[in-house]
């Protein structure tokens, strides 16, 4: 056999020109769910769940399943042409609301992702969830991811992350998922469904196969007809994972909202494409029935694909999937880490698109945003799109890489578009002196230079440390706009060394800020007091007191205030709250007083609405709550002693009587306070933990 022939066999028979004989424009596969499950409400599943267990947290950096290098034409040393290198200049009113989330997991990057109901804000990150209303209060969580999927057949799935938490806005409904390898034969995505809008109830549960194919850095998106989702696939049935390339899929939707265990999954796999992004609608303007979703890719050539994945359920080996006219782009990749005043550097991900592609529907176009990481003078920068159709075929109306002149790296961005037709970019920012990675944002009006940032930039959240010891960060982080209103943005991310932030903001004109620290209120001597403070156009909130209490902790408008010896004497004492606006120096001031009573009949007839037992515990208590009205909200708090908030929860009464038991096995011994407040005002008990 001669050399050209022996050759060619050779080649035909490797497993790359095999993959590459395969029709990629029909599915790979329709799978049903191989299991389902209709979970209980989640209030009922934190009920049964230590408020605070002493979890052992391990540490962990997960790293990339592949460095993957997506475009090995380009040094990496240029600059992007075309940059951005001037600061916006329109002044706007900051942050409307801003409040910590999950706190440290031990998992490095956290993967920081969330999503806004007309409610509720749900953040997911490596391994936790929480529940929280829009004003900060969490009303549910910290929760292991596993929990929500505890009564799916095949558990325990483990806590393994990639989460990612999307609002079906035209369902009102909330899409909870992570992936969950078991093995490195088998790995799945879980999805969760829930019931109705509150995310505090119960939810479908599915679990779709993957089989030795790894389905890493899963990212989500609602369409009209289902959810689709896009993976870095890998194989992993050696140990050793080998990419494979892009996983597309799809859910049924319609049958999932309706819990039907029958749901199915349509696959598309194109082999050798490295990160993409399926369209998330925001909005209740949809797109006409029967438009496919794009996904989008960002080629060799730097050219933006858009896959059209084109769903039929009827008959879904029929789906197609089909390239939109290519688009030309161009920009310098970044390949190196980001600084920070510490020496650690942090990983910049500058080979990935950036969660989300998010679509809006406007009367006479469409319009899709997103962003990922660029060079601009030896920096990381966030380099922008809107695309536009009127009808016919995708194009990039405008694009800009934001990289002002100054030292500052600027990546792990989100971007989003609001019903105004302003858009928001937010990203994390760091250098290698004095800027600590910290929170920022900038945006554009819709009337605005094209291709501009115009908005000076605003910090929504400081940094005051750096991470050490390891360089994951991010890996995304999300942007997402206000359903109740159209126009405000939520964006949750990373900041300092592995906390994470929620916040909100819109693009209006900048305003003073303004204060409500609440009507005059009165509690007896053995009593906390929540504050109930509220404001405008405030950048930071802070209370203080005439007497001799504290306040744990003294920056959010809902802060608890643990009298003194001296207020007691006195028989109440003043509390004073201050804010401060986006300009860093313009304040506003209300007070209302406290009056404090001795411990009496007041007390005992309150007591008499709340009653917990056994006390003293050696875990188990029931928490009792009397003369509730039906339909009325209500929060009971465990503290310790010395005023840590262990567990919060927000409740809706559906009789008069509400009963709950709390585990403290993980508790160290000691005494607690427990508090409830409602229409009846707020009642106090100690327990004991043995």
């Amino acid at each position: 056999m001669n050399r050209f022939l022996l050759f060619a066999l050779m080649l035909a028979l490797s497993p790359m020109f095999l993959n590459a004989q395969t029709d990629e424009t029909k599915p790979t596969r329709v799978v049903k769910a191989v299991a389902f499950a209709k979970s209980a409400p989640l209030s009922e599943i934190a009920a049964k769940l230590s408020p605070d267990q002493a979890e052992a947290i391990k540490e962990e950096e997960i790293h990339n399943e592949l460095e993957y290098d997506k475009w090995p034409n380009d040094d990496g040393k240029g600059s992007t042409a075309n940059a951005q290198t001037t600061m916006g200049t329109k002044g706007v009113r900051g942050p409307l609301v801003g409040f910590s989330g999950q706190g440290y997991t031990g998992a490095y990057p956290p993967d920081t992702d969330g999503d806004v109901s007309e409610t509720h804000f749900v953040q997911m990150v490596n391994s936790k969830y929480n529940v929280y209303l829009k004003d900060g209060t969490k009303v549910l969580g910290p929760l292991n991811l596993s929990s929500l999927w505890d009564e799916l057949p095949g558990a325990p799935w483990g806590n393994h992350g990639d989460p990612i938490v999307v609002w079906d806005e035209n369902a009102g409904r909330w899409i909870l998922t992570q992936f969950a390898p078991k093995t490195n034969t088998t790995n799945y995505e879980l999805f969760a469904i829930s019931v109705t809008s509150d995310p505090l109830g119960e939810y479908y549960l599915y679990a779709f196969e993957f089989g030795v194919q790894f389905n890493d850095y899963p990212k989500i998106g609602v369409w009209n007809n289902g959810y689709y989702a896009t993976y870095n696939l890998f194989n992993k049935n050696n140990g050793t994972p080998d990419f494979i390339g892009s996983k597309m899929t799809v859910v049924e939707r319609e049958k999932m909202l309706n819990g039907d265990p029958d749901a199915q999954m349509i696959e598309f796999l194109k082999y050798y494409k490295y990160s993409t992004m399926p369209a998330d609608i925001d909005g209740t303007n949809l797109p006409d029935e029967g438009t496919p979703c794009p996904i989008m890719y960002i080629n060799q050539n730097k050219d933006l694909e858009l896959w059209l994945f084109d769903t039929d359920w009827t008959t879904p080996g029929n789906s197609t999937l089909t390239l939109a006219p290519v688009l030309s782009n161009n920009f310098v990749k970044y390949t190196t880490k980001v600084p920070q005043p510490n020496s650690q550097d942090l990983d910049a991900l500058g080979n990935m698109i950036m969660n989300r592609l998010a679509y809006r529907r406007f009367p006479d176009h469409e319009a899709m945003v997103v962003n990922h990481t660029a060079r601009v003078s030896n920096k990381a920068a966030v380099r922008w799109y809107e695309l536009r159709r009127t009808g016919g075929d995708w194009s990039i109306y405008q694009s800009g890489t934001y990289a002002p002149d100054d030292d500052v790296h600027r990546w792990m961005g989100s971007a989003a578009i609001n019903a105004d037709g302003d858009i928001s970019i937010a990203y994390s920012a760091s250098n290698n002196t004095d800027v600590h990675p910290s929170i920022r944002y900038t945006g554009r009006h819709a009337d605005d230079p094209l291709g501009e940032m115009t908005i000076e930039e605003v910090e929504l959240k400081t940094g005051n440390s750096s991470q050490n010891n390891y360089s994951r960060w991010g890996d995304y982080s999300c942007l997402n706009v206000d359903p109740s209103d159209g126009t405000t943005f939520w964006y949750t991310t990373e900041y300092n060394g592995w906390k994470t932030w929620i916040t909100s903001y819109d693009l209006g004109e900048m305003t003073d800020p303004t204060c409500n620290a609440g009507e005059d209120a009165q509690i007896e001597a053995n009593e906390q007091f929540v504050t109930q403070g509220s404001g405008t156009a405030v950048a930071e909130i802070q209370w203080t007191s005439d007497g001799d209490g504290f306040f744990s902790p003294s920056n959010l408008f809902n802060s608890t205030y643990i009298r003194g010896s001296q207020d007691v004497a006195n028989m109440g004492c003043n509390l004073i709250l201050t804010v401060t606006g986006f300009d860093g120096f313009t304040t506003a001031t209300d007070t209302m007083h406290l009056t404090i009573g001795n411990v009496g009949i007041q007390e005992h007839k309150k007591a008499e609405q709340l009653n917990v037992y056994p006390n003293p515990t050696n875990g188990l208590f029931t928490l009792n709550i009397n003369d509730l009205s039906v339909g009325e909200e209500f929060t009971f708090f465990v503290y310790t002693s010395y005023g840590k908030e262990v567990y919060r929860q927000l409740v809706t009464a559906n009789s008069s009587n509400y009963q709950r038991v709390i585990d403290m096995s993980d508790f160290v011994a000691g005494v607690y306070i427990v508090t409830v407040n409602s229409k009846k005002g707020t009642s106090t008990m100690k327990i004991v933990k043995k």
